[in-house]
């Protein structure tokens, strides 16, 4: 444990609420005083303020207007912050000891208020950065900084501009007219719509009833039947038409889902279209809403957008000239020497490349000379064998410093550096240039370089330092004139493109595909989806060639959302390229797409030549228009703000998101401080015995300070849900190794008793769960595929989202337990030889015929859904405690630490040895209790479903291997190179057709069951150990 993980006084830690605070004064003189926990800064400073009154020593300090000083403190990790805020509450600063210092305030107080507290919840003071680094790249930063400030200040002043749009932004409820197959099919057989009521006026004693409706009606018309059926519980006198009465009163209400702030505003919307309806449709459940006034939704308040000193930096304008000489000029650079290496007896080189995307060298790679690596100097010149006028404006110099022992010859990579040859500006750069080297933390696929790395400079006392020096020619990159494109489409030469491309996105292109592409470029306009492979095929080295792509990509139609991730991965960093793919995106998706592909959005920002870009910019506007899309827009991002390479560029998207987002001091903020308290006491309980953990955090969480911070917070994984009291007795350390918190609390809403009464997560710390978050990602887009265009799998992908590097929140799926736990309660079972527990349990909670019948069904799609799903997607560990059944027998899967085939080994062997789970207690649910489940008409036909199953997600192999494509680079522990993707490729069956292929999933499905008999062994070993 780092010291900076925990307070100074960790191992004396006290759950005490009285503390002893010591502030140093202006006047270099300490005051201490013991205070509560929980007192406010103000309080403290109202204490100060008396006790220096009674002392004549603190006369001059009292002569100034005493609220003009703040307290600063220094945090854990060894920053010093200022707390502007003064209802923060002294055990929710991060202090890492009680010190406090009382200094003079300085500048605008509201601006510099949210400046820290903007900081703290990033983790990063961007005032605070040396100076040096705003003029590392002609200002690109400052102007990054103030673009963004521009984009998020002109949709805040959209969105004020109309009440309307900032009720539907802090309340609306997700609405969308697009309906899948299953819910179609779902609303055919229903001839009217039932919903649960529920019903609280004044007086009235909160109570539910069912009213019926049309599948048609609006939210006005059901607002209209509710008034008129239960008119008696309203305050309906009888003197006037009961229709007139429901109709004059139904615009005064509006829809509220039941446990959760979230409500159906739009009158006119049908009811069907609401996410919260149809949910309910595919769960067989009805909708629980409740009337409530509209006006209490009215009164929302809404800070003013502060402008922060930084906006009004200017930025000294350049003129571009180009010096003529230079434009037929090849570039070079001077390697001059190498500085901190720490190496004897052996020697060292430097390779250096040019790369316009990872795989997209555009002149052959440059090698100095072997030198001494005692003091290592070259001062050697290294031609590029390109001219300046062929350069393409993103391109990247990729540096990797080598080691070569004297004895057997063998290479170390030291370090790696890239840098843009042109700087955001578009001037060429110049002059002499130090670069801190990156370690290397994997073999790369480009052998010695990391181009998809940043062009960050590595910030640590002890890295490498690599000097070079580029001549001064004042170039500036010279955009060309449009061509003009002739020709037209031609039938034969479109057959040999649509030919070309309908491979999978890893595969290879031979050469003679290649320059076919290329020498056909016009014909490809005709074939949309074309373009990604056309772009890999471009001699991007040869402005003429990439003038003539550009003329055509003004006039390229539409391509589909695969095509636009393609073009957006680290195979391009051209910018019009990126340009047009984020263009594209703006026109195909809605806000429910960018959630569920947002992983892979934000990893694909990594790939930026700049800190300001289209997509960057598209993000933030999309999660500042949506409150539920912008809370994962903000952890995905902070999640991240551990990695040095990206940290800066994060921290200015972070930094204008809080400044644009409406719900930021009441939402973000109390969520920080709930998170960093959570991985306090996590750190806490590791250190200490397992027999006082359970009893250390419960006396930690019955301390008001905790609840005080973590009630009436909204919910990280639905904004729509809000914490009441944490329910401490419910509460409890996981056994698993990284010990994780199960924690419940209330539903602090008025409704929660007749729907959803506490709300349970799991806490992680020790964890990087962004491994879970893209199987469920994953598994949340099958589940919309086979929805839209098949039937529904029952797929249950709970909530997952990561807080930082090895911390993260989970949802507890509630009425679930595990197949170890169901089948521990009998030990025949257990011992794996009584297959019929799982059937009795599910039998057990579902005592009608027809709830029965409706598990059993369910638990069949769950099955069949998990079992396709996990083997295409080649997730193992699946022992019994990984498997969960709940009371309405869905079947569903957790915890995802080993995927694409990473299977388990003891002593050398693979533990799991058949392609998915399915055990006889499966077999044997399916099969309705048979004694020969093998045989029956009902298993058959869970092996027929499967199979549909399986190639319709084949349908989407390009999607699926994009996605996957596009997290290589994301530091996944089982996802480092192209080659891991070579096991989807091989599940999804991509060179085969459709019959081979579901022959060979039918061959795997055979393997799983006849091979259960070693998944036997497998769990029998796993309750042995357990």
């Amino acid at each position: 444990m780092k010291r900076s993980d925990v307070p100074l006084n960790y191992y004396t830690y006290s759950f005490s609420n009285d503390v002893t605070v010591m502030i140093l004064l202006p006047n270099f003189s300490v005051e201490e005083f013991v205070v509560s926990r929980k007192a406010s800064l103000f309080e403290i400073k109202d204490i100060l303020l008396k006790e220096l009154k009674t002392n004549s020593v603190y006369e001059e300090l009292l002569l100034n207007n005493f609220s003009s000083y703040i307290f600063c403190g220094v945090n854990r990790d060894a920053e010093i912050e200022e707390y502007y805020d003064e209802s923060q509450l002294l055990c929710n600063l991060n202090l890492i000891d009680f010190v406090l210092n009382c200094l003079e305030r300085k500048g605008n107080e509201d601006e510099s208020q949210l400046t820290s507290v903007i900081s703290h919840c990033i983790g990063l003071n961007l005032d605070n950065l040396p100076k040096e680094y705003y003029e590392l790249y002609d200002l690109e930063l400052l102007n990054a900084r103030k673009s963004y400030l521009e984009v998020v200040k002109k949709e805040h002043e959209s969105l004020i501009a109309n009440p309307n749009d900032i009720v539907i932004f802090q309340y609306g409820a997700d609405y969308n007219e697009f309906t899948t197959s299953t819910a179609r099919q779902i609303l055919q057989s229903m001839t009217c719509l039932y919903i649960t009521t529920l019903i609280s006026y004044k007086s009235v004693n909160p109570f539910k009833c069912v009213v019926t409706i049309s599948k048609e009606f609006t939210v006005k018309e059901t607002i209209f039947k509710i008034l008129l059926d239960k008119k008696d519980s309203f305050e309906f006198d009888g003197s006037m038409d009961p229709n007139i009465w429901a109709s004059e009163n139904s615009i005064k209400y509006v829809l509220k889902v039941s446990s959760l702030d979230s409500y159906l505003l739009n009158l006119n919307d049908k009811i069907i279209f609401y996410d919260y309806v149809q949910s309910c449709l595919y769960n067989n459940e009805f909708p629980i809403l409740s009337l409530y006034p509209r006006e209490y939704l009215e009164n929302i308040s809404i800070n003013r957008f502060i402008i922060p000193p930084y906006f009004y930096q200017n930025i000294p304008q350049t003129k571009r000239r180009t010096r003529q000489d230079s434009v037929s000029k090849m570039f070079t650079l001077l390697l001059i020497s190498a500085q901190l290496i720490c190496k004897e007896n052996s020697k060292l080189y430097v390779r250096v490349a040019m790369f316009n995307g990872i795989n997209t060298r555009i002149a052959p790679e440059q090698k100095s000379s072997l030198v001494s690596s005692d003091h290592p100097t070259w001062n050697e010149k290294l031609n590029f064998d390109i001219y300046y006028s062929n350069i393409p404006r993103n391109a990247k110099l990729c540096f990797s410093l080598i080691e070569k022992t004297e004895r057997g010859g063998n290479e170390v990579l030291l370090g790696w550096a890239n840098i843009n040859i042109f700087n955001y500006f578009g001037k060429l750069i110049e002059g002499s240039i130090d670069l801190n080297l990156w370690p290397f933390e994997k073999i790369q696929d480009n052998g010695y370089f990391n181009p998809g790395g940043s062009t960050d400079s590595y910030k640590n006392r002890n890295s490498v330092i690599l000097s070079i020096n580029i001549s001064k020619v004042n170039y500036y990159y010279q955009e060309q004139s449009p061509v003009r494109i002739m020709g037209s489409p031609i039938s034969s030469t479109i057959q040999r493109i649509k030919a070309i491309i309908d491979r999978d996105w890893l595969y290879e292109l031979s050469e003679q595909d290649i320059d076919y592409l290329r020498s056909n470029l016009e014909n490809c306009l005709w074939v949309p989806e074309s373009l990604p492979r056309l772009a890999k095929s471009i001699r991007w080295n040869n402005v003429t060639e990439v003038n003539l792509f550009y003329s055509l990509l003004s006039k390229w139609p539409r391509i589909n959302l695969e095509s636009s991730l393609q073009l957006l991965s680290g195979n391009f960093f051209d910018k019009v390229l990126r340009q047009f793919a984020v263009k594209n995106l703006r026109a195909i998706l809605t806000n429910a797409d960018i959630n569920l592909y947002l992983l892979q959005l934000v990893q694909a920002l990594k790939y930026e030549s700049y800190y300001f870009n289209d997509l960057s910019v598209f993000l933030l506007q999309s999660a500042l228009r949506n409150k539920q899309l912008g809370q994962k827009f903000f952890w995905f991002l902070k999640s991240e703000m551990h990695n040095e390479s990206i940290k800066i560029y994060f921290a200015l998207m972070l930094e204008a998101f809080c400044r644009g987002y409406l719900n930021f001091m009441t939402v973000i903020k109390p969520q920080s401080i709930g998170i960093e308290k959570l991985v306090e006491i996590s750190r806490i309980l590791k250190a200490q015995r397992e027999d006082l953990q359970l009893s250390t955090l419960k006396e930690y969480l019955k301390n008001d300070d905790f609840n005080e911070t973590c009630k009436n917070v909204s919910s990280l994984l639905n904004l729509s849900e809000k914490q009441g009291n944490i329910i401490v007795e419910t509460c409890d350390v996981k056994k698993s190794k990284k010990r994780p918190i199960y924690l419940e609390w209330e539903n602090a809403d008025i409704f929660s008793e007749f729907s959803i009464p506490t709300l349970k997560f799991i806490f992680k710390c020790g964890d990087d769960l962004r491994q879970d978050i893209l199987t469920l990602q994953l598994l949340s887009i099958f589940d919309w595929i086979w929805k839209r265009q098949f039937q529904d799998m029952k797929l249950l992908p709970y909530g997952c989202l990561a807080t930082g590097k090895d911390s993260g929140i989970i949802e507890a799926v509630k009425d679930a337990k595990t197949v170890m736990s169901i089948q521990r309660s009998n030990i025949i079972a257990a011992m794996q030889m009584n297959s019929s527990s799982l059937y009795r349990w599910i039998q057990a909670n579902n005592r009608t015929c027809e709830q029965f019948a409706k598990a059993l069904e369910t638990f069949t799609r769950s099955c069949a859904g998990y079992s396709v799903a996990t083997f295409i997607l080649g997730i193992r560990d699946r022992h019994p405690d990984n498997i969960m059944v709940n009371t309405k027998g869905q079947l569903f899967h957790i915890d995802f630490g080993h995927i694409l085939n990473n299977r388990k080994k003891k002593f050398g062997v693979n533990r799991e040895r058949v392609p998915f789970v399915l055990t006889e207690d499966f077999i044997k649910t399916i099969a309705d209790g048979s004694d020969r489940p093998l045989d029956s008409v009902k298993f058959n036909e869970f092996m027929v479903l499967c199979g549909k199953a399986y190639l319709k997600l084949r349908e989407h192999s390009s999607l699926i291997l994009t996605l996957y494509s596009i997290m290589i680079d994301s530091g996944l522990p089982e996802l480092t190179k192209v080659q891991d993707l070579e096991y989807l490729r091989k599940t999804l069956s991509v060179e085969s057709d459709e019959k081979a292929a579901l022959n060979y999933f039918n061959r795997q499905f055979c393997d799983a069951y006849r091979g259960n008999w070693t998944t036997k062994i497998d769990w029998l070993s796993h309750f042995l150990n357990n």
